[in-house]
């Protein structure tokens, strides 16, 4: 289970997991298209044992493996970072911006109109549920 401290680290990786996300895609991809290809002839050397090609072959199918875990993984990081979308609104705005985007809280009190010991309360509780929720997901 992650901790309150975890998870703000995580949101603040968010868009680098979106871009970590586009990269295994195009990873993923490119050895879909090199696997499903008819006779890749750089895979078919001349005088090299068909068993060298088919070890090629494993090779990438566990590279591909790895890259589909990272991916499953990022993808379920982000679900529950996607979480903050579904609090109530303006706390869903307010923490978005707080834990993903790192404005500060004096900004957002101010903007908000809200007191800090309010803000970090709000706060508490709604990290909590959200990572409550991430037990029975």
């Amino acid at each position: 289970m992650r901790t309150s401290n975890e998870f703000k680290r995580e949101c603040r990786r968010y868009f680098y997991y979106v871009s970590q996300l586009a990269y295994l895609e195009e990873q993923i991809n490119h050895i879909n298209h090199i696997l499903t290809k008819p006779k890749e002839p750089r895979l078919e050397i001349i005088g090299q044992p068909a068993k060298n090609v088919d070890s090629k072959i494993v090779s990438l199918i566990n590279q591909k493996m790895q890259l589909d875990k990272e991916r499953n993984d990022i993808l379920e990081t982000m679900e529950v970072i996607e979480r903050l979308r579904t609090l109530p609104k303006p706390w869903n705005d307010i923490l978005w911006k707080n834990l993903v985007h790192g404005e500060t809280v004096d900004i957002l009190v101010e903007e908000f109109g809200i007191s800090r010991s309010h803000f970090y309360r709000r706060m508490r509780g709604y990290i909590k549920e959200i990572l409550s929720r991430n037990l029975h997901v």
